[in-house]
């Protein structure tokens, strides 16, 4: 059993952390505005409260860790690209037929900031729902894992995963045209 993880085990797990956040920004290919380096300091002080010392802030093992941190990433990729939407004032988000699978999603968000809130928004219902689906493709969109890579990190065989994949990708694309149906 794994130990638990302070802020000063941190830096062990530095390259991985901006892999982690390189491969989120990958979807918003117009990011300028946010580095590797900002996102994974806003996603960082984001796994503590405000009044905590950093000193005292503790996790329960390395996979609880990077769960937490790929959450705080992603809302903190949500969040930047909700502000990047409201300043380009766009009237409506359409989720174009090629928008799957996820190589294609990748190329597509870099063009419309608007998709990048849609798809936190219908990642977020979808985790209420199915929430071994969300961090499925949480691994596999924003972490660019692989198939076995996410087997592991999910404690599962590749047959699961790739089971659970078509079934996710649907549902993900379903929550999405329904919060665009929503917004018109």
């Amino acid at each position: 059993m794994e130990s638990p993880l302070s802020y000063d085990d941190l830096w062990k797990f530095q390259e991985e952390m901006k892999a982690m956040a390189h491969a989120l920004l990958r979807l918003e290919h117009n990011a300028v505005s946010l580095q590797t380096t900002a996102l994974l300091v806003t996603a960082l002080k984001r796994l503590r409260r405000a009044d905590d010392d950093w000193g005292m802030v503790t996790w329960p093992n390395r996979a609880y860790f990077f769960g937490a941190l790929r959450k705080a990433m992603r809302r903190a990729l949500i969040d930047h690209g909700r502000a990047r939407h409201t300043r380009a004032r766009k009237a409506e988000v359409l989720v174009p037929p090629e928008a799957f699978p996820e190589v294609d999603l990748q190329r597509t968000m870099g063009r419309d900031p608007g998709l990048v809130a849609t798809l936190g928004e219908a990642l977020e219902r979808l985790e209420q729902r199915e929430p071994k689906w969300a961090a499925l493709i949480e691994y596999r969109m924003y972490m660019a894992l692989t198939l076995k890579q996410t087997a592991t990190m999910m404690d599962v065989s590749v047959k699961t995963i790739q089971h659970w994949w078509d079934e996710a990708l649907a549902s993900l694309a379903m929550e999405m045209e329904q919060i665009i149906n929503e917004g018109r």
